[in-house]
């Protein structure tokens, strides 16, 4: 989407556009955040939500959380705000369709030598990798895997009696654990 058409949803402008799923996650994110209702969170609602559920951050941690939204001097944040916050803060995470896509690309181009470049493979994209081909991926590529490592990964999912794994079910087991 060009820079001229971003989309503009509840104030955040952005460069692709939000999906109406993110938006949803986010608004409920705020709303139990937002300890008294009051359609704006507090760093005090942020840092008790946080330890309600178990993120345990400090004082300084959490001002350094704020900060990032370019707003360190208020007292609170709106919807739009907390957004960029969290934004600011999870870059480098891996989103569900991120992940869909990089499972696209490897289902299309597996059994090829090289798995960079020379656009679509010859592959027919269905949803599906062959296990065995995957655990030699994890063993071989990027961050490599041990041994260990990929049997403990496979031992959350389930493997078709043809040696197939879902990509979806890969997705949502990497995403939401």
């Amino acid at each position: 989407m060009s820079r001229s058409r971003r989309k503009q949803s509840f104030g955040l402008s952005t460069e692709d556009a939000m999906d109406a799923d993110a938006i949803n996650e986010y608004k409920g994110i705020f709303k139990a955040i937002d300890l008294n209702k009051n359609g704006s969170i507090s760093k005090a609602d942020l840092a008790s939500s946080l330890a309600a559920y178990g993120i345990r951050m400090s004082p300084a941690q959490i001002e350094e959380m704020w900060n990032d939204t370019g707003l360190s001097d208020s007292s609170s944040l709106s919807f739009s705000q907390f957004v960029s916050m969290i934004e600011a803060n999870m870059s480098g995470y891996v989103t569900k369709p991120m992940l869909g896509e990089a499972f696209e690309c490897i289902e299309a181009n597996v059994g090829r030598d090289e798995l960079v470049g020379g656009g679509p493979g010859p592959n027919k994209v269905r949803g599906k990798l062959n296990a065995d081909q995957f655990e030699k991926l994890l063993l071989t590529t990027g961050d490599k895997l041990r041994p260990d490592e990929v049997d403990a990964f496979f031992s959350f999912l389930k493997v078709s009696a043809g040696g197939e794994l879902s990509t979806e079910e890969l997705t949502t087991l990497l995403t939401q654990g």
